[in-house]
């Protein structure tokens, strides 16, 4: 039989791991089923652990500054990582799968800084001086702009007209420079 200090141990652990788990993106309802709890379990330790997070006695000053500092932290990361690349070059893998199932690697080094890490340096920009000025991300926009397109194809026709296809449909707004 365990007792109550093995079983303090084990409730302890269980919700740093969720606390873990949850500063690292996790998705609660994935934390409860690696954990054996429910969603609600998981909410609740998560809460009771942030009681002891140390920006909670932080005045707003001093939670800006940390912020500021994790910016420059990931900025500085990315820059890093671009200058080396620029000395170094980079490696490239291809693998190659041939129709007999036979799988071919090659390795390669290039001599330039890979895109995806210039797109994020860029993200990054973006992403800080929205926040800095308290503003959405363009995402929401964009999504917001898709919804009304697609709406706006599927009732076309709706009022007795002909319905176009896609392609028609894209034509014809191709046409209308709005």
């Amino acid at each position: 039989m365990r007792s109550n200090s093995q079983i303090r141990s084990e409730v302890e652990a269980r919700r740093l791991r969720a606390w873990e788990m949850h500063l690292n993106g996790v998705n609660q309802y994935v934390i409860a089923e690696e954990l054996g709890v429910t969603q609600g379990r998981v909410s609740q330790m998560i809460k009771q652990q942030a009681k002891y997070h140390p920006s909670v006695g932080m005045s707003i000053e001093e939670k800006t500054a940390m912020a500021e500092a994790r910016w420059q932290i990931s900025e500085s990361e990315i820059r890093n990582e671009i200058a080396r690349q620029q000395r170094e070059g980079r490696e490239v893998i291809r693998t190659t799968t041939f129709p007999d199932g036979k799988v071919q690697t090659e390795t390669t080094r290039d001599r330039s800084v890979d895109p995806a890490l210039l797109r994020a340096l860029s993200t990054h920009h973006d992403r800080r001086n929205r926040h800095s000025l308290n503003q959405a991300s363009p995402d929401a926009a964009v999504n917001a702009v898709q919804v009304n397109v697609l709406k706006e194809f599927m009732d076309q026709g709706s009022g007795g007209g002909q319905k176009l296809t896609a392609t028609e449909w894209n034509d014809r707004q191709n046409t209308v420079d709005v």
